[in-house]
């Protein structure tokens, strides 16, 4: 399968890690065809946010330039074959976690289109994970936040079609 090609279904849930609030967004979609073949580096890349709320998520001032930079980054390593599997907020940090082939080179070239927005510091974390441990145990959600996002996108429907969400 072409990495071009692999099924999107992006989502996020909040939890903690280490006792700090955090956001997770992953492509739940990646549970079908995870493990990739080939792909057995995972790449962590994490980029410092410089004005992060005061419980360590984005700030609604920073959010905009935070999704340019993941569109960015995310744009180039894609070029290079790597898949994008999820997306951690926490304690002042956004982190990138990839599947590669080549850790090491897709970090420079995450450092590379990094480099088009001044002053932002970045840092990475590679492993061994041909099994894809990572995706199935951090980046999955588990089975209280999965039931927590499916109750959010039925609520997001009902309002859509002109429900009310209020007690009668």
């Amino acid at each position: 399968m072409n990495n071009k090609n692999l099924p999107q279904n992006w989502d996020f849930f909040m939890c903690r890690i280490e006792g700090a609030p955090a956001s997770i967004r992953t492509n739940l979609a990646l549970i079908e065809v995870a493990p990739l073949e080939g792909l057995t580096q995972r790449l962590q890349f994490y980029i410092k946010m410089k004005k992060p709320r005061p419980d360590g998520l984005s700030s609604n001032e920073e959010y905009p330039i935070l999704c340019d930079i993941e569109d960015a980054i995310g744009e180039k390593a894609g070029a290079t074959g790597a898949v994008l599997a999820g997306v951690v907020k926490s304690e002042g940090f956004l982190e990138l976690w990839f599947y590669t082939q080549n850790a090491k080179t897709l970090a420079k070239t995450c450092e590379e289109a990094l480099q088009a927005f001044q002053g932002y510091e970045s840092g990475y974390n590679i492993a061994e994970d041909p099994e894809w441990e990572d995706y199935f145990d951090f980046l999955y959600p588990d089975e209280f936040s999965y039931q927590t996002m499916q109750n959010r996108k039925v609520l997001m429907q009902l309002e859509k079609n002109g429900d009310k969400m209020e007690v009668p």
